[in-house]
């Protein structure tokens, strides 16, 4: 966990506790009034649920996601599976039903996210062979090289390269201009 989501954490236990007015009892009754029909009670409801809900985002393998990003994607659920049941209620106990929401939730955003972020890391680190080949080629040759030349040291055909050029948000020309 990196320094700024400790702090993160910290800061957001701090909030947690100093907010934390509901009493087992008090989220018992705001249990019966939703089953009830009563959707008043949601936003204690879910207020009540944020400590569980850090609890089961905290038990997750998040890679490099933020852990800050996935609380907010667990309390959102959180408010989504409460208004479900308040719609129809549940089959089974709401704190479950709940916990499992969150649960998914949080496991398709990571799945989701964590997939981003891993092929984010293969084109920056295929970008950046890109480069060092062509500062290679700089070297040895000054500006007297092309695309085609580039490709050849990195393995790369002309098109994948200039792909990466302009999702890094450059362009690089033609497929055999000078690079």
């Amino acid at each position: 966990m990196t320094n700024e989501e400790q702090a993160f954490l910290e800061r957001y236990k701090k909030e947690l506790e100093a907010a934390n007015r509901h009493t087992p009892k008090m989220v018992a009754e705001y249990y019966k009034a939703l089953g009830d029909g009563d959707d008043s009670v949601i936003g204690d409801l879910t207020e009540a649920l944020m400590p569980r809900v850090l609890e089961i985002v905290l038990e997750k393998e998040r890679g490099k996601l933020f852990v800050g990003d996935l609380i907010q994607e667990g309390n959102l659920a959180t408010f989504v599976a409460l208004s479900q049941i308040s719609a129809k209620p549940a089959e089974k106990p709401y704190d479950e039903y709940i916990e499992e929401a969150v649960a998914a939730a949080v496991d398709l955003y990571i799945e989701e996210n964590g997939a981003v972020t891993q092929t984010g890391e293969r084109v920056a680190a295929r970008l950046n062979e890109v480069v060092e080949a062509m500062e290679d080629l700089e070297k040895e040759y000054g500006n007297a090289f092309s695309i085609d030349d580039v490709a050849e040291q990195t393995g790369l055909d002309a098109e994948e390269i200039s792909n990466l050029f302009k999702l890094a948000g450059e362009d690089i020309g033609g497929e055999n201009s000078d690079a």
